[in-house]
């Protein structure tokens, strides 16, 4: 008689952080478990995906730049599970182009260095309580405030998450460095995003719900 696979337990204290960067993996750990997590380190995303404790986490802090497997293999290899555990991504660089492919691969957050310690605290909180949610990772809330935008900041909006420079962005529409920059701090006032990491967040999101056919 066949028996079932058995069923895994997810600890939501428990938080994999995985960095090639040996001194920040101990800071993170440090500072999880000040306050009162569990905190797991790797050197390396191979390390992480040959160990099945990620699969029991609450969250994984995730570094994008790192020897193969890089950080966006290993969360896509995370995501090919049922129920995977929440995913923020960490980079030292404002790679916007790789923040939009991780949250369409389902990251909760993408998060640049470096991090002020309770800001990354209550990002961990806030992925692992939308992670325990019936909710998913729809934020329609947030999302919504994207359609206050104009047409041309809408324009301006759709080259920063290609990853376009300010002043890239002036030559591509024809218009002054000055200019774009009104247009950029008018989009982070109207959406209310504190970086350009949640700012890209609220339009994949949005993107991802337009996307999405309705149901009869």
């Amino acid at each position: 008689m066949s028996q079932s696979a058995p069923t895994i337990s997810r600890d939501s204290r428990l938080v994999c952080v995985v960095d090639d960067n040996v001194s920040l993996l101990a800071s993170y750990g440090a500072l999880l478990e000040s306050a009162n997590f569990i905190a797991v380190p790797y050197p390396s995303g191979a390390m992480l995906l040959a160990d099945d404790k990620y699969l029991r986490a609450g969250c994984v802090l995730l570094d994008l730049h790192m020897p193969p497997p890089d950080g966006l293999e290993t969360l896509r290899r995370i995501q090919a599970h049922p129920n995977p555990p929440a995913v923020i991504m960490i980079t030292g660089e404002g790679d916007i182009p790789s923040a939009v492919q991780a949250m369409r691969l389902g990251a909760y957050d993408f998060a640049e260095k470096p991090i002020d310690d309770d800001a990354l605290i209550n990002l961990v909180e806030a992925a692992i309580r939308q992670q325990q949610s019936a909710s998913g990772r729809n934020r329609p809330d947030k999302a919504s405030r994207l359609e206050s935008l104009t047409q041309r900041e809408n324009e301006v909006l759709n080259f920063l998450l290609e990853g376009s420079t300010n002043k890239e962005i002036a030559i591509k529409m024809g218009i002054s460095h000055r200019t774009v920059e009104v247009h950029r701090a008018n989009i982070m006032s109207k959406t209310e995003a504190q970086s350009l990491s949640e700012l890209v967040m609220m339009a994949v999101a949005k993107r991802g719900q337009a996307s999405t056919p309705s149901r009869p």
